[in-house]
């Protein structure tokens, strides 16, 4: 069952599914009504989860689900991603390479393979960090600067 982002826990397990373009608003709306039903209906052993989405900076997909009531099962994350590459195909993007990363330059969302990335960061580059696993930690640690990510490794 789908709640607003504001009222799910914030413990809630989170996946961020970062787009290799961004998203006109038109899809992006799109994407969202995709997701409403999506959530409302995702199941766990028959059981429905309680599940949010939000769509960031036109560029990165977000899923949660409050495991405190359901735990999400192997079979309803596979559901997850079915919606995800469906999306993938009804937009022509990419929403599963891990090797490219996320980055904030001139005011823009930028997207680099590893290698170039290590060419251009600095310790004060804004970066994504997709790897955070519950809401808290996306909205204290998913936007953040280089230094205090996992892309410090990447740093001279």
């Amino acid at each position: 069952m789908f709640v607003p982002y504001s009222e799910i826990a914030n413990s809630s397990r989170v996946w961020v599914y970062q787009s290799d373009r961004s998203l006109s608003d038109k899809e992006v709306v799109f994407i969202q009504k995709k997701l409403l039903t999506f959530c409302n209906d995702w199941k766990a052993h028959q059981a429905h989860l309680k599940s949010s989405y939000k769509v960031l900076h036109n560029r990165f997909i977000i899923l949660l689900v409050d495991e405190q009531q359901q735990n999400a099962s192997g079979c309803s994350i596979d559901s997850s991603v079915k919606v995800i590459k469906e999306i993938e195909a009804e937009f022509g993007i990419d929403l599963f390479n891990r090797t490219q990363i996320a980055f904030e330059q001139k005011g823009e969302i930028v997207t680099l393979s590893i290698p170039e990335f290590k060419k251009v960061v600095q310790a004060d580059t804004v970066v994504f960090n997709n790897l955070v696993t519950t809401k808290a930690d996306l909205e204290e640690n998913w936007e953040t600067v280089a230094s205090n990510s996992w892309h410090a490794k990447f740093l001279a």
